[in-house]
C-alpha cells in the first residue's frame, strides 16, 4: 500500500505545506519511498492501485487457486485542498458557486433524488447557523 505519513503535505511535491512538519514522507508497504520530481498525489495513488490490481491479476492467473481475493482501498489525499489540483481540472468548476453554496446544495439535493441516490422527498438538512449567508460574503 502507498500512503503519505502526515496530513498537511503538498500534492505536487514531497514536502509539507504546513509548518507542523519538516518533511512529508510517503511509504509503500511500510518502507519509505521517494516520489518522482513531477507528480500529483491523486494520480500517483490511482496509478499505484492499478499496478496492484494488475499485479494481483497476474499472480491469480499463475496460481492454481483463481479465487484469490483482492481488496483495494483508494483514499485520496487531495480532497481537502482541491485548489491544489491541476488547472485543467479546476477550470471545469469555474462559476459553479456563482449563485452561492446554498443554491448549489439544493440543486445537488434535487439531482440526487432524481437519480434515486436518496429517496424522493428526503429532507434537506438545515444549514448550520454558523454558516454565513453567501450574499453577506465579500468578493475578495
Amino acid at each position: 500500500a502507498l500512503s503519505r505519513c502526515y496530513s498537511g503535505a503538498d500534492n505536487f511535491e514531497q514536502k509539507s505545506y504546513m509548518p507542523f512538519y519538516s518533511s512529508a514522507p510517503w511509504y509503500e508497504n511500510g518502507e519509505p519511498v521517494t516520489l518522482p520530481k513531477k507528480f500529483y498525489a491523486s494520480e500517483i495513488i490511482v496509478s499505484k492501485m492499478l499496478q496492484y490490481i494488475n499485479d494481483s491479476r497476474v499472480l491469480s492467473e499463475n496460481s492454481d487457486d483463481r479465487r484469490t481475493p483482492f481488496f483495494g482501498y483508494v483514499a485520496f489525499q487531495a480532497v481537502h485542498i482541491p485548489v491544489q489540483a491541476p488547472r485543467e481540472i479546476t477550470e471545469h468548476y469555474d462559476g459553479v458557486y456563482a449563485h452561492g453554496w446554498d443554491v448549489l446544495r439544493k440543486a445537488r439535493w434535487r439531482r440526487a433524488q432524481e437519480l434515486g441516490l436518496i429517496c424522493q422527498g428526503a429532507p434537506l438538512a438545515e444549514m448550520s447557523p454558523k454558516m454565513r449567508s453567501w450574499g453577506k460574503l465579500s468578493g475578495a
